[in-house]
């Protein structure tokens, strides 16, 4: 963006001169008349390539850029439900997700990938949102037999904060590559509010 502006500056300045320059000389009306023109073309196509630069940050609100952070991290048969970006007292925002995960496999096996989703979705706002988010929680539910129905029930929802998530990975590494001692350090850091070992 500063690049941009920079380059305008400079494009304008030197058509500015060069048709002051033009006006000196003798019979150069006609070419101050054409200079003045390309002088207005070129304003004109230096403000669409700024305002072309600036456009797509300006395209999606807040919510939804972090909403795109969360999504990202939620594949394969795993469906989001809600993401909610909220006002914390303190001026920061908070996240609060909640996602369907695939129901395939074991329970330990289903466990281990929601869990390693729930790491991803944490490491991923938090390296590489521009906003200040300092809190989250991430819920996972799973379509279950419940009564004569089936329904899906929050099975397992986890709370970690940014400061928390630093201190265990402070590079954010878990988010460029599978590791699983750093996995494990940040599921260390998180708390766990729900847990439903008949699923899991």
């Amino acid at each position: 963006m500063k690049k941009a502006l920079k380059i305008a500056g400079l494009a304008f300045g030197g058509l500015l001169i060069l048709s002051i320059v033009i006006a000196l000389i003798p019979g150069g009306d006609e070419r101050l008349k054409e200079t003045n023109e390309s002088l207005k073309q070129t304003s004109e196509d230096l403000q669409q390539n700024i305002e072309d630069q600036i456009q797509p940050t300006n395209q999606l609100s807040e919510e939804d850029q972090i909403k795109e952070l969360v999504k990202k991290q939620i594949t394969g048969g795993d469906t989001v439900r809600t993401v909610d970006v909220l006002d914390q007292l303190d001026g920061s925002l908070g996240v609060f997700v909640e996602y369907e995960a695939d129901n395939g496999g074991t329970a330990s096996q289903r466990k281990e990938r929601i869990e390693r989703t729930m790491v991803r979705i944490y490491a991923n706002v938090y390296e590489n949102s521009v906003y200040d988010v300092t809190q989250m929680t991430v819920s996972a539910y799973l379509y279950v037999p419940e009564g004569n129905v089936n329904t899906f029930k929050n099975v397992y929802k986890t709370i970690l904060k940014k400061e928390d998530m630093e201190k265990a990975d402070p590079d954010y590494a878990i988010y460029l590559t599978d590791a699983p001692e750093l996995e494990t350090t940040i599921k260390q850091a998180w708390t766990v509010s729900i847990f439903n070992a008949e699923y899991l």
